[in-house]
């Protein structure tokens, strides 16, 4: 028997072996990894994040749903929604702090506004930019491909 075939009859045997214990080890594995990381995957399919700062450190995923809130999000928000309710329904503002309310959403208003319209400039800029360079230097570019194409024309 050559080294060769030795080599692959015992691959051979190893594969079979492998295989015919395959799922049963494959099983075991996953089972392995899942309770070894339990603490890890119930927080995370919570809506947990791993800090970053520390190795016990957790904290909200804000976007673990992507869609929306994370499941522990909407168990937080549902647990203390009825105490916000009651503590922000019973406050009463006085004059002062709704004319600095007031204040306040004047000053978003008016910087949202002023975003806008600079987006809005920009943007109509970028088209007036586009329609001058399509029409001016387009004319020009013309003028001067024709001039190419005679000088072209007239070496041959």
């Amino acid at each position: 028997m050559s080294k060769n075939s030795s080599v692959y009859e015992l691959t051979k045997v190893v594969c079979d072996e492998w295989s015919r214990d395959a799922e049963k080890n494959i099983k075991a594995k996953v089972e392995e990894v899942l309770h070894s990381r339990q603490k890890e995957l119930i927080l995370t399919l919570l809506g947990f994040d791993k800090h970053h700062a520390g190795v016990n450190s957790w904290r909200v995923d804000h976007c673990n749903n992507r869609s929306g809130n994370s499941p522990i999000g909407i168990i937080l928000t549902e647990a203390i929604k009825d105490r916000l309710d009651n503590i922000t329904g019973s406050l009463e503002l006085t004059l002062l702090e709704k004319s600095e309310l007031q204040k306040i959403s004047r000053d978003e208003y008016l910087k949202s506004f002023k975003y806008e319209v600079a987006q809005s400039s920009r943007m109509l800029g970028k088209k007036h930019a586009e329609d001058f360079t399509k029409k001016e230097v387009g004319l020009a570019l013309e003028g001067a491909a024709e001039k190419v194409r005679l000088q072209l024309m007239e070496s041959i």
